[in-house]
C-alpha cells in the first residue's frame, strides 16, 4: 500500500522537530510565514588502525580529522584494538591524519573521505564515518636505508646530489577484507662525500612480501632531477629515472652515472611500445586496437608543439584521428576506431626545448593491431587482378589474407629457392605430379609469391607485411594457363624465411586454395 504524505503534514512534522524559539507564529493577518533556521550538520569519525601484516590492533596512534579549516582531534589515542573515534565534526569533505607514535615503526597516512551531511533533502544531525580497517605499513629502520651511489662521467662521486625515491604503498586498506595498496610513499635525500643517497623512512618491503598481488611490490622508483651546474639556465644533465626491486638487490648498491655533461644534439625516443619507433627490435603489436601507444624521448617534449598522423596499410587516413597526452618526456597516443588485425603506419613530430634551444624530431614506425580473437587462424582469398581478359595481369592472382603477414623484411617476395607455391597439376605433362618444380608434392617451385606493399606517407616505411600477395597463373605443357579451380598450396615450412603474423606467430601452410574463375 502506497502511502501519501501532503505538503502541508511535511511542513508540520518540521515544525515539531523545531525548538519553540525558532517558531516565528507572527500575526495572522500581516505574516504568513515560517521561519526555519539553516542547519549545520555534524557527525563522529571512528575507524580501527592494524597493523598491515599482522592485523593486530595498534595502539598509541594520535588521530585527528581536517574539516573546515579547523583540527578535531580524538579525546584519546587508539586503544588496544587500534579503535579511535572523533566528536563533533562538520559534516563534508574532511582528511584523516593518522600519526604513530614518534619512536613508532609504521608510516605516517592521511586520508581523504567525506561525512554525509544530507540524507535526501534532510541534513543528518548525527551522520558517521568508518574508516579502514587502515593496516598501516611498517617502516624500514635506518639501518636499512636502501641506498644508491651516483657518479659523474669521469667516474667521480657526484655531491649534494638531490634524488626522490617513491614506493607504490602509503596504507593498505582492509575495507573489503582484501589488502588493497593505497598511495605513495616520496622521500628524498641528498648524496654525500662518497656520491651515495640514503633513503630512510621507506616502507619495510621484507615484511610486504606476503601482500605481493595486491598492487604490493617492492618495486622503487629512483629520480634524479636535470642538473644546471653553471646557473646559465642549459642542463648539462636532463635527468633520468631508474626503476629496482629492492628485494632483489639485497645489499648491492646500484650506480647511476650523470652520463650527459653536454645537452644532445638533437631529440630522439628511447623507448616505446612499438620498438621500430626507438630502431630497435622488439613487440611491433600493440595490446589492444584503441592502444595506448607509450612513447618515451630523452627529453620533456612540449604538448602544444607534438603532432600524430597515422594511416593503414593501403595510404588511407582512418576517419578518427589519434589523441595524444604528454607527461614530461613520456607521450600516450590512444586511438578509435581502429580495425582488429590490421596495419597502421604512424608519424610523430615532437618538439623539446633545451635551454634558448628548440629541438625537433620526426620519427615513423609500422604498427599493428591483435586479431578479435588470439586464437583465430590466418585464412586467405583468391581473386584475379582483372577480369578483362585482355588485360596483361589476366593471369595475376591477388591473395588476400586475414591480416597482414611476412617476413619483416621489406620488399622480400618468396621466389627462387625461397618459393612457397605449388600446383595440384601435371606441369610438365610426364603423366604424373611431382616430379617437376612447382607440382603438388615436389620439394621445390620455380613459381614466386610476391608481397604486394605500398610505401605510406610519412616516416613509417615500408614493413616487410601486409595483407595482399599474388602470384602469376603457370602454363600447362600445351602453352596454356591453368584453369580455374586447380588446386593451390601455399607450403611456407619448406623454406627456410620465416613467414609471421605480426605477433610472431608463423604462418601455418595452406592447402587446398584453387585458382579463381575470371
Amino acid at each position: 500500500m502506497k502511502v501519501r504524505i501532503e505538503s502541508r503534514w511535511l511542513v508540520a512534522l518540521a515544525m515539531l522537530m523545531l525548538p519553540a524559539s525558532q517558531i516565528s507564529c507572527g500575526d495572522e493577518a500581516t505574516d504568513n510565514s515560517l521561519g526555519v533556521n539553516n542547519v549545520s550538520p555534524e557527525g563522529s569519525v571512528g575507524g580501527l588502525i592494524v597493523d598491515a601484516v599482522t592485523l593486530n590492533g595498534i595502539k598509541n596512534v594520535t588521530v585527528a580529522v581536517l574539516a573546515g579549516g579547523k583540527v578535531y582531534q580524538a579525546k584519546a589515542k587508539t586503544d588496544a584494538n587500534g579503535q579511535f573515534s572523533v566528536e563533533k565534526v562538520p559534516a563534508g569533505a574532511l582528511i584523516v591524519r593518522i600519526t604513530p607514535a614518534t619512536e613508532s615503526k609504521y608510516l605516517p597516512v592521511n586520508i581523504a573521505a567525506t561525512l554525509a551531511n544530507a540524507a535526501g533533502d534532510f541534513p543528518l544531525a548525527n551522520s558517521t564515518l568508518t574508516i579502514g580497517p587502515v593496516g598501516l605499513v611498517p617502516k624500514a629502520a635506518a639501518t636499512e636505508a636502501f641506498r644508491v651511489q651516483i657518479l659523474t662521467p669521469d667516474g667521480a662521486p657526484a655531491q649534494n646530489v638531490t634524488a626522490t625515491l617513491t614506493a607504490s604503498v602509503k596504507y593498505v586498506d582492509y575495507k573489503t577484507g582484501n589488502p588493497q595498496s593505497k598511495g605513495n610513499t616520496t622521500v628524498s635525500a641528498k648524496t654525500g662525500g662518497s656520491g651515495v643517497v640514503k633513503f630512510t623512512g621507506m616502507p619495510n618491503f621484507k615484511s610486504l612480501l606476503g601482500l605481493v598481488g595486491n598492487g604490493i611490490t617492492d618495486l622503487v622508483r629512483v629520480k634524479i632531477p636535470p642538473q644546471d651546474k653553471n646557473a646559465d639556465g642549459v642542463f648539462e644533465f636532463l635527468g633520468k629515472e631508474m626503476v629496482y626491486n629492492v628485494m632483489q638487490l639485497k645489499d648491492h648498491v646500484p650506480t647511476i652515472i650523470l652520463s650527459n655533461d653536454k645537452a644532445p644534439a638533437g631529440l630522439k625516443i628511447e623507448a616505446a611500445s612499438v620498438a621500430a619507433l626507438a630502431n630497435k627490435k622488439g613487440p611491433r603489436q600493440l595490446s589492444s586496437a584503441s592502444g595506448p601507444l607509450y612513447v618515451a624521448f630523452n627529453l620533456p617534449i612540449n604538448q602544444k608543439l607534438t603532432s600524430v598522423s597515422l594511416y593503414d596499410e593501403f595510404g588511407t587516413r582512418p576517419p578518427n584521428l589519434p589523441t595524444t597526452t604528454v607527461s614530461g618526456n613520456l607521450l600516450q597516443v590512444n586511438f578509435k576506431g581502429l580495425k582488429a588485425g590490421a596495419e597502421y603506419n604512424i608519424t610523430i613530430n615532437a618538439s623539446a626545448t633545451v635551454g634558448n634551444k628548440l629541438l625537433h624530431g620526426s620519427f615513423g614506425a609500422p604498427f599493428f593491431t591483435p586479431p578479435t580473437s588470439a586464437s583465430a587462424k590466418v585464412t586467405s582469398s583468391l581473386a584475379r587482378k582483372s577480369s578483362d581478359s585482355t588485360h596483361k595481369d589476366y593471369n595475376t592472382v591477388v591473395i588476400t589474407f586475414s591480416e597482414p603477414i611476412g617476413t619483416g623484411k621489406p620488399g622480400q617476395s618468396l621466389s627462387g629457392p625461397n618459393s612457397v607455391v605449388f600446383f595440384g597439376y601435371d606441369l610438365d605433362g610426364s603423366g604424373k605430379t611431382g616430379d617437376a618444380a612447382g607440382e603438388r608434392g615436389n620439394a621445390t617451385s620455380n613459381k614466386s609469391l610476391s608481397i604486394i606493399e605500398k610505401a605510406p606517407p610519412g616516416k613509417a616505411g615500408l614493413s616487410g607485411f601486409s595483407t595482399r600477395w599474388q602470384f602469376n597463373i603457370p602454363n600447362t605443357s600445351l602453352g596454356n594457363p591453368l584453369q580455374a579451380g586447380t588446386p593451390v598450396d601455399l607450403i611456407f615450412s619448406r623454406i627456410n624465411l620465416k613467414v609471421e603474423r605480426a605477433s610472431g606467430e608463423t604462418v601455418p601452410d595452406m592447402t587446398n586454395l584453387t585458382i579463381p574463375a575470371s
